[in-house]
C-alpha cells in the first residue's frame, strides 16, 4: 500500500515537472514591454495626414515684366498653383554647380515658390513626380522652386535651389504653359507689388533673396474658440501599457504620467504636453531615415494632427535631431508669445529612437467662423527695414528672414492671433513692436 502511494505521488511529480519544464520553454517574455519603443494600437486623436498636406511653401512670388508680387499661403491661387505642382511630372534633370548667381532670381517671367524649411531629397521624393529612369535626386535638399517659361521649347523649366550645397537642379516639368501664363502670371497683378532684399549669405555663393511689400499690408487680427484636448488618449498613444503608468501631481502644477522609464509632463495647466522617452540602447547609431521622415510617421502613429501644421524647421547633428512642425492660421504661421512656445509641435530623436515630442493641448475651431475678425494694418517693407536699422540690435548681415506671421495670446479657451512683422536672426524669431514708439522687443524661443 504505502510503495502504491509513493508510485502514485512520483508520478504527480513527475508530471508537474514536466508541465512546468513545458512553461519554461514556450515562455515568451514581452520584450515590447521591456523596450518600451511601440505604444499600442489606439483610435487617433487628430487625423492621419499626407507628406503634401504638411510640407507647404510659405511664399509664392510672381514675376512679371511689370514687376514683381506676393501671394500669402491663405489665397486660393496659392492653393491652386501648389496642388497642381504636386500632380505634375519632373523630367530631364540635371545638376548645376556653376550657378549665374547674378541672373537667377533676373527672369522676367516666372514663378517663385519659397519653403520655410530645406525639404530633404527623401520628401522631394515622397511629394513629386521625378521621371523613373532618372538617377535618384542627388541633392541634399531644396530651399525654394523657380519656375519659367522656355519659349524655345514650349515648356515650364524648374530650378530646385540648394542653397546648404550650392547648387541648382535643373528639370523640364509637365505644367501647362497655357496655364501657367493665363491662370497665374496674368493674375499677378491683383497682388501685393514687392520688392527684393539680399539677406544672409553667411558662405553661400547663391544669395537668399527676400520680399518685402512696397505699400502697407492689411491681415485679420482673429479670435477663435478652442477645445482642451485630455490626457488619457496620449497615454495610450505614447505607452506601451498604459496599465503601468502612474500619475503624480507636483507642487509647481504640472501633472506627471510615468510608466517608471518614460515619462509625460502635462504644464501650464495642462496646456502643453512634454513626453521624454529616455534612450539608452542604440546611443551612437545613427537612423537611416531622415528625422523629418521619422518624425512625421511618429505624430501621425501618435494620436495624429489636430489643426493645421507645417514643417517649418529642422536640425541633424551628431547628439539629437529635431522638427519642427508650425501651426499655421489664415495661411501665416503662429511664433511664440513672449518667448513661451504654446504652438508648434516638436519631435526629437536620439539614434533611431524618439526621445522627446512636445506639443499644445488644444484644438482649434477654425471650421467654425472666428467669433471677431478684424483688419489690421502693417507698414510697408521699407519702413520695416528702416526701424530694423534703428531700433534693433540685429546685424542686417545676419537677419535669416523677415516676414508677417501671427503671436498668440490666449484667454481660457478664447486664442487670439494679432497679425504682426518678425525677423529672423540667428536661427531665432522676434516680433517687432514697430507701433511701439519705445521701440521694445520681446525674446523668442
Amino acid at each position: 500500500m504505502i510503495e502504491r502511494v509513493k508510485s502514485g505521488l512520483l508520478t504527480i511529480l513527475v508530471i508537474i515537472s514536466l508541465f512546468l519544464t513545458w512553461l519554461m520553454w514556450t515562455y515568451q517574455p514581452d520584450y515590447d514591454l521591456l523596450q518600451g519603443t511601440e505604444p499600442i494600437e489606439s483610435d487617433p486623436y487628430g487625423e492621419e495626414l499626407n507628406y503634401d498636406e504638411v510640407v507647404w511653401p510659405e511664399r509664392m512670388i510672381l514675376h512679371t515684366q511689370l514687376g514683381s508680387t506676393m501671394v500669402d499661403g491663405q489665397e486660393s491661387l496659392f492653393v491652386s498653383f501648389y496642388e497642381t505642382l504636386l500632380d505634375a511630372g519632373f523630367e530631364e534633370l540635371s545638376v548645376s554647380t556653376s550657378v549665374d548667381t547674378e541672373n537667377l532670381y533676373d527672369a522676367e517671367s516666372g514663378i517663385e515658390l519659397i519653403f520655410p524649411a530645406p525639404i530633404p531629397s527623401e520628401v522631394l521624393g515622397e511629394l513629386f513626380e521625378f521621371e523613373e529612369d532618372e538617377p535618384y535626386l542627388t541633392v541634399g535638399s531644396a530651399d525654394r522652386f523657380l519656375f519659367t517659361h522656355d519659349e524655345e521649347n514650349e515648356e515650364i523649366l524648374a530650378h530646385l535651389i540648394s542653397y546648404e550645397e550650392d547648387l541648382v537642379i535643373e528639370a523640364s516639368t509637365t505644367l501647362s504653359v497655357s496655364d501657367f501664363e493665363n491662370q497665374y502670371l496674368n493674375r499677378a497683378g491683383s497682388y501685393p507689388e514687392v520688392f527684393a532684399h539680399q539677406g544672409n549669405e553667411g558662405n553661400e555663393e547663391i544669395p537668399r533673396i527676400h520680399y518685402l511689400p512696397e505699400n502697407p499690408l492689411t491681415y485679420p487680427h482673429v479670435q477663435y474658440t478652442s477645445v482642451e484636448l485630455q490626457a488619457e488618449p496620449f497615454i495610450d498613444y505614447l505607452f506601451s501599457d498604459p496599465t503601468y503608468v502612474k500619475h503624480y501631481r507636483q507642487e509647481n502644477g504640472t501633472e506627471s504620467f510615468t510608466d517608471g522609464n518614460r515619462m509625460m509632463n502635462l504644464t501650464r495647466n495642462g496646456r502643453y504636453l512634454n513626453y521624454i522617452n529616455p534612450v539608452f540602447s542604440d546611443h551612437g547609431t545613427a537612423s537611416q531615415q531622415h528625422v523629418v521622415n521619422t518624425s512625421f510617421d511618429f505624430i501621425n502613429s501618435h494620436g495624429g494632427w489636430t489643426d493645421q501644421y507645417h514643417l517649418y524647421s529642422w536640425s541633424q547633428d551628431a547628439d539629437q535631431d529635431e522638427s519642427r512642425f508650425r501651426l499655421i492660421i489664415e495661411g501665416l504661421p503662429v511664433f511664440e508669445s513672449n518667448g513661451v512656445n504654446r504652438t508648434s509641435l516638436f519631435v526629437t530623436r536620439s539614434g533611431t529612437q524618439t526621445s522627446r515630442y512636445s506639443r499644445p493641448m488644444y484644438d482649434i475651431d477654425v471650421e467654425e467662423e472666428p467669433i471677431e475678425s478684424t483688419p489690421y494694418e502693417l507698414p510697408a517693407g521699407q519702413e520695416v527695414l528702416d526701424y530694423i536699422e534703428q531700433h534693433t540690435p540685429f546685424s542686417e548681415e545676419e537677419i535669416e528672414n523677415i516676414r508677417v506671421g501671427y503671436q498668440m495670446d490666449r484667454h481660457n479657451l478664447v486664442l487670439a492671433f494679432e497679425p504682426m512683422w518678425f525677423v529672423k536672426y540667428r536661427d531665432s524669431w522676434y516680433p517687432l513692436e514697430i507701433n511701439n514708439s519705445e521701440g521694445e522687443e520681446h525674446g523668442l524661443e
